[in-house]
């Protein structure tokens, strides 16, 4: 019974609303991490260091934002997800132009 059409797309609903939960704490717990560190990297220590972790976090908000807007579009659309063909080389870390 596993393999009816309405079990797979409960299945599929409920993953991309679990990756939409994941990238909203993702995206908060680094809009926090980064804000406290920046206000401490920029008081009275001036630490470069703590200023760069910050700017690190404000970057992972903008790779889960990303996440987020990708989950929001499969989850609105009501189909399944498909792979970039331009992405799928064996070799991941070889970027390809589109």
């Amino acid at each position: 019974m596993c393999c009816e059409p309405e079990a797979k797309r409960w299945k599929r609903v409920t993953l991309i609303v679990l990756a939409m939960v994941l990238a909203v704490f993702s995206i908060l717990y680094s809009l926090v991490e980064g804000s406290v560190s920046v206000a401490f990297g920029a008081s009275s220590a001036a630490s470069l260091t703590l200023l760069e972790f910050g700017t690190d976090s404000l970057i992972e908000v903008a790779a889960g934002v990303v996440v987020l807007v990708k989950c929001v579009r499969f989850f609105l659309k009501k189909k399944t997800p498909t792979t970039n063909p331009h992405f799928t080389h064996p070799n991941l870390f070889t970027l390809r132009t589109i």
